[in-house]
């Protein structure tokens, strides 16, 4: 039985029998689950109001049930029994099921301007809420690994995926890595906001991290044999989850995850003798440190 203790779940045909489907989210947090984005915008956004809806958005009594019109056209008859419990354990269980049952294959997450304390700030007015809460961060996220781009848009905005309930939910070891996540484009230290949750639950508010200090990294040695780049790097394991190795200026396809001490990489591409290794060492939060080293 789902959250909302029924056995059925009801799609719009059009989003059923599409091919493909785009979530075009808004880089925004929520006070329910904590942030938006690709999966929660579509477990929610795509269930009928009746099934989702809160007592304020419908009338229903449980003596005279009644019908109506909802958004996707048919009659259906409303009952209090079949809406999904909004307790932010169960409806993050409900985006976790709904979601699975037509995942997205593709995101672009607008965040060219985004938006804190969303969706609302109780007791104010819509002018002052814009006002007040438009984040200008100019950037678009967009990638085909919706619980990727969902975990970096949790990150820049400075909330912890591991406790978004619906994300930690969906991944297959009940938490969310970001050292298997390549960010390309620039770095979410580089663009983070820590967004403000007025008002929010206290899952929501959970989510929410301190995390800024970036990990300790030293380049130890750095040495090129036979088409392969040797380095030993001393890093706090516990403080960093991944590295990634620029070879003058561009990245390599390898990201290292642990054995930091013994990093052995091929450089084959690399058609003359590198001048300049530079290591990006990483948090579970893409906090980052940058040291660089010029080869002999």
């Amino acid at each position: 039985m789902k959250p909302n203790k029924s056995a059925e779940f009801y799609f719009n045909k059009l989003y059923y029998n599409a091919d493909v489907i785009i979530s075009i989210p808004v880089l925004k947090n929520h006070h329910y689950a904590a942030i938006t984005g690709a999966i929660k915008n579509v477990a929610i956004g795509s269930s009928p109001p009746n099934i989702y809806g809160t007592k304020s958005m419908l009338t229903v009594t449980k003596a005279t049930p009644k019908y109506v019109v909802d958004k996707w056209g048919p009659l259906i008859r409303l009952e209090r029994s079949k809406k999904i419990n909004h307790d932010p354990y169960y409806l993050s269980l409900w985006m976790h099921d709904y979601y699975l049952c037509k995942p997205v294959h593709f995101v672009v997450t607008d965040g060219l301007q985004g938006s804190q304390n969303g969706p609302d700030i109780p007791g104010t007015t819509k002018q002052k809420c814009l006002k007040d809460n438009q984040m200008n961060m100019r950037l678009i996220l967009a990638g085909k690994d919706p619980l990727a781009v969902d975990t970096i848009h949790s990150l820049v905005i400075g909330f912890d995926p591991d406790r978004v309930n619906h994300l930690a939910n969906l991944s297959t070891s009940g938490c969310v890595n970001p050292a298997l996540i390549r960010v390309n484009g620039r770095s979410v230290h580089d663009v983070r906001k820590r967004f403000a949750l007025e008002g929010g639950r206290i899952n929501a508010m959970n989510a929410k991290h301190s995390s800024y200090k970036p990990p300790q990294l030293k380049i130890e040695t750095a040495k090129v044999r036979n088409n392969k780049l040797n380095l030993h790097l001393i890093i706090k394991p516990r403080q960093t989850v991944k590295a990634e190795i620029a070879v003058d200026g561009k990245i390599h396809d390898k990201i290292v995850i642990g054995n930091f001490e013994n990093v052995i990489m091929d450089i084959d591409s690399v058609k003359t003798r590198p001048k300049n290794i530079t290591v990006y060492a990483y948090d579970h939060f893409l906090n980052c440190t940058e040291k660089t080293v010029t080869m002999s």
